[in-house]
């Protein structure tokens, strides 16, 4: 008989946060509030320059910008 693995809750849990954040990075090229939110918490993160224009998918400009 050939029984189905168990569903860690904590690997959905993660899965689902995941989701939230790509979300919140897509949303962000909409709404400047939101982005200069997720700049500062990058920051506070201490996230390199780098780091934050390859998430957000911007350039240096528009990181400094914010």
């Amino acid at each position: 008989m050939i029984k189905r693995a168990e569903v860690d809750a904590k690997i959905l849990e993660q899965a689902r946060e995941a989701e939230k954040r790509l979300k919140r990075l897509k949303m962000a090229k909409y709404s400047v509030e939101l982005f200069d939110e997720i700049i500062e918490e990058m920051m506070r993160d201490k996230k390199t320059i780098m780091e934050m224009m390859a998430e957000l998918d911007v350039d240096d400009n528009q990181v400094y910008a914010a």
